[in-house]
């Protein structure tokens, strides 16, 4: 087990660098090339499209960990049941959504609610269809990702996601360098994720035969029973996108691009905490699905121990590189031309560290999905501090509002977890 857990973690370890590279490196080379209020018009409008891409709508991930369980209790029948019936509902679902974001973004008047300086009200349409429709076509990789994960092979599905991103980054470095704009760095990151979809498809052909796109053996009652944990966990990428993106928007709204461009980059430098916690989370999740779908409890809760382990020696790591360097970092990312705000970064910071707490205890219950209605009051707890941000729209009050809002997340997560008996501390 600690073998396999060892090569997750490395394989997770690449795909978190990689997510710190594309969300640093890129920012210097962007305010080069477009210049402070261009790069935080790009901010404001890719904003939430841009965290959906690194998350799913929870059809794909609880197919993941369902199909696992499935897999690893010697029934591959029933994993190709609910690749079948989510391949069904991803497809209804991306059309529905497709028309319903295309009339969205073609009625809404963006250039009177945000601040959206020299970029034309045409070209912020396009720019958010690209980006929204980039996201549906993403659904499907994942859910090829979801028979890579079932037959073992995490390693693979992380690798391919992770380069996925690098390329897409890369792409908007050299559109930008060439003199290309918004409009074209967005078609560049969507032909980067077609290209994904069709690599993943041929893999799942190639290397995994007996997990056919299609629908001869989907059924109404998986798709049933799989909507109650999916639309709950659906909340989950959700949350963390109206809490993580939403604060960009509204300052948007009511400041400039600059400060935009202040809050996002130092909430990016704060936010490595999270690259952290979400490496070794991503790395136990099929650990966790598999020792629950073999039954094997003992190595569950193995897993969990040395989960907790990591996390500890980690936690203590950022703890001491937020409080000695996280200005300094916010400086030399922006090459001086941001200068980074003392309290702003430590209140961010703070932000994160309860996040990394309560997204940790959270990972093993939605791993063999026993979430219920937790993502529910998640989402419930954003929405207020969405409310309230509109109310204390400075870039203080609103990292404040995310230290209230994450202790609030972590108080109700942290019931939950206790109360399963799966989580007995004295077995650990």
């Amino acid at each position: 087990m600690i073998t396999s857990l060892n090569n997750n973690i490395f394989a997770q370890a690449y795909s978190q660098t990689v997510t710190l590279v594309v969300q640093i490196v890129t920012i210097p080379f962007l305010i080069y090339f477009w210049g402070v209020e261009l790069f935080g018009v790009w901010l404001i409008l890719t904003a939430i499209p841009t965290y959906l891409a690194l998350s799913d709508f929870g059809f794909t991930f609880i197919a993941k960990n369902d199909m696992s369980i499935h897999v690893s209790a010697g029934d591959k029948k029933q994993a190709l049941v609910t690749f079948q019936s989510i391949f069904i509902l991803l497809i209804i679902i991306c059309f529905t959504l497709a028309i319903l974001l295309y009339l969205l973004v073609s009625l809404v008047p963006f250039d009177k609610l945000l601040n959206i300086g020299p970029v034309s009200i045409e070209s912020a349409r396009y720019v958010l269809l690209i980006q929204f429709f980039s996201v549906l076509i993403y659904q499907f990789f994942l859910l090829s990702c979801a028979g890579l994960r079932c037959e073992g092979m995490p390693v693979l599905e992380s690798f391919l996601a992770a380069t996925g991103r690098l390329l897409e980054a890369i792409s908007i470095i050299l559109i930008a360098g060439l003199g290309g704009g918004l409009v074209e760095a967005s078609l560049g990151i969507l032909v980067i994720r077609i290209i994904f979809l069709v690599i993943g498809i041929i893999i799942i052909k190639t290397k995994i035969p007996w997990l056919i796109y299609g629908f001869t053996v989907a059924k109404i009652d998986r798709i049933k029973e799989l909507a109650g944990p999916s639309l709950s966990y659906m909340l989950v990428p959700m949350t963390n996108a109206l809490m993580i993106q939403s604060p960009v928007v509204i300052l948007g709204a009511f400041s400039t691009p600059a400060t935009v461009a202040l809050f996002s980059v130092s909430r990016t430098v704060a936010r490595l905490g999270m690259s952290g916690a979400n490496m070794l989370s991503y790395a136990f999740t099929p650990e966790y699905s598999y020792a629950w779908g073999a039954k094997n409890i003992p190595r569950f809760k193995k897993a969990l121990g040395y989960h907790f382990k990591l996390f500890s020696l980690g936690f203590i790591i950022y703890l001491c590189i937020s409080l000695l360097f996280l200005t300094d970092i916010v400086e030399l990312l922006s090459k001086g031309k941001i200068e980074a705000d003392f309290m702003l970064c430590f209140i961010l910071s703070f932000a994160v560290m309860l996040e990394m707490l309560w997204s940790t205890l959270f990972t093993p219950l939605v791993s063999i999905n026993i979430h219920k209605k937790l993502p529910i009051v998640i989402f419930f707890i954003s929405l207020i501090f969405i409310s309230c941000s509109y109310l204390f729209h400075n870039v203080i009050s609103l990292g404040i509002l995310m230290c209230l809002a994450n202790l609030m997340i972590l108080i109700c997560v942290s019931k939950y977890f206790k109360s399963h008996p799966i989580f007995d501390r004295d077995a650990l």
